[in-house]
């Protein structure tokens, strides 16, 4: 361990902080107390690393893990922009968390002022790139839902906290407790019966979570999963993002290791973005590049672009054997009478490279680009993992495609295609006439990608 520090915190570190703290302030050494705090590691008095036991988890049968939040803000940071070989333009303000969601959301940027918070923490699941099950573990705790409104609707009164941003990993893994919460914000009313949360209005409380896609496999899940979305837009909801990881149907089961039948995944996907959509959401999906075997860059940007008759969702039967026939025939063309949707409705996207990290499936087994060696054999070696990740040229994982490609696709290609299809353009000026509201929304989104894109968008708006 390096001599600059004294220790690390395993696992949730509120209080065990708190009480490295409080034995600091006592005026303690930290190498005299160090060994009897749960749930760190730190170096004996030969250097040798030591961990002592784990720390019980906050939510428990006796315990409250109350207050799990930041503090409300506007937090903002500088962007350089720069053009197309790359040469410096200026540099924008921009805000600083959770990538871009104040600037495509309601209400819009510069009339949000933001807080953070666990409802849950930890994910059930293992995915292949995910460092939470080595954080976490797969227990997953909730607080009570009371407790948390509670604590938004103090920060709304005391802070101005007019939005909120959920930063549990899989915000609907446990529906049951999804309903719970979303039941408590619409009960909360204000002295005069006024709702807290969601309506028009831009000064109510509105919020924003990451999810999967819900799964449904018929008509009655389908209209199961279409009241429960609309039951969190009752309950303030605006914008979900869900991880979707492959743009084929084996690759979105592959990087989250399921057991599902592939085409019925992607229907899930699918399905999901539609139906949020559909109640007034915005949509935000996350992609990996780097995972595919059989989709290209090509052929994902016409996935992502292509149009299907809207009356295919009302029936699952319908829906699915679309979606088979789409993936099993690559050069199937889909009806084109009647009302036209996009196959995936999505307001906004996000495509990263594949990159690996020390605790997860992907860095132990996967090897680096141009390298036979695997990203924990390279740290293991005594090479720094913070320079490596931040280095994505570097630490891109091999794919079929070029290193040169992957750069193109993910930074200007796909981002700009997708925003500049007749698709697009078709469902932002149905979104807006049914949901008026959403126009300045969409409106500043526009203005800051063609400020970082340098490129027009014609969206009719």
């Amino acid at each position: 361990m390096n001599k600059l520090v004294d220790c690390f915190v395993l696992g949730e570190g509120e209080q065990t902080l708190l009480e490295i703290v409080q034995n600091i302030h006592a005026g303690k050494k930290i190498a005299d107390f160090i060994g009897d705090v749960a749930g760190v590691m730190y170096a004996d008095e030969l250097g040798q690393p030591k961990v002592t036991p784990a720390r019980e988890r906050l939510a428990g049968p006796q315990r409250s893990c109350s207050k799990m939040h930041l503090p409300p803000a506007y937090r903002k940071v500088r962007m350089p922009l720069r053009d197309g070989t790359g040469n410096f333009l200026k540099s924008i303000e921009v805000p600083s968390s959770i990538g871009c969601t104040q600037y495509f959301s309601f209400p819009s940027v510069g009339k949000i002022r933001e807080m953070q918070i666990n409802y849950g923490r930890g994910c059930y699941k293992n995915c292949k790139f995910c460092s939470s099950p080595a954080v976490w573990g797969k227990k997953v705790i909730f607080r009570s839902p009371k407790e948390v409104v509670d604590e938004i609707v103090a920060c709304y009164e005391n802070d101005g906290v007019n939005f909120v941003y959920f930063s549990d990993l899989y915000f609907n893994q446990n529906l049951k407790k999804l309903k719970e919460i979303c039941e408590e914000m619409i009960n909360r009313k204000r002295a005069d019966g006024s709702s807290y949360f969601g309506g028009e209005n831009e000064n109510n409380l509105h919020w924003f979570c990451l999810a999967g896609a819900f799964k449904a496999r018929s008509n009655k899940d389908l209209k199961e999963v279409e009241e429960i979305i609309k039951l969190m837009y009752e309950a303030g909801c605006v914008k979900i993002g869900m991880g979707i990881e492959g743009f084929s149907p084996e690759a979105m089961i592959d990087m989250k290791k399921m057991s599902d039948d592939p085409v019925e995944r992607a229907v899930d996907v699918i399905l999901s973005f539609h139906l949020a959509s559909k109640v007034g959401l915005i949509t935000r999906a996350f992609f990996i590049w780097g995972t595919e075997k059989r989709v290209s860059g090509e052929r994902a940007k016409s996935l992502l672009a292509m149009q299907v008759p809207a009356g295919i969702f009302l029936d699952y039967e319908s829906l699915k054997a679309c979606v088979a026939s789409i993936y099993c025939d690559e050069g199937f063309v889909p009806p084109t009478t009647g009302e036209l949707v996009r196959l995936f409705e999505i307001d906004h996207l996000r495509v990263a490279p594949e990159t690996p990290y020390y605790s997860t499936e992907t860095g132990r087994t996967r090897k680096l680009r141009g390298q036979e060696i695997t990203f924990k054999e390279l740290i293991d070696l005594g090479e720094d993992e913070l320079t490596i990740v931040s280095d994505q040229d570097s630490s891109l994982i091999e794919c079929g495609e070029s290193k040169e490609s992957v750069e193109h696709f993910l930074k200007r290609e796909v981002v700009e295609y997708f925003y500049s299809t007749p698709a697009y353009k078709q469902s932002v000026e149905k979104k807006i006439k049914k949901f008026p509201c959403l126009k300045e929304t969409f409106l500043t989104w526009k203005k800051f990608l063609e400020d970082a894109l340098q490129q027009n968008f014609d969206w009719g708006i």
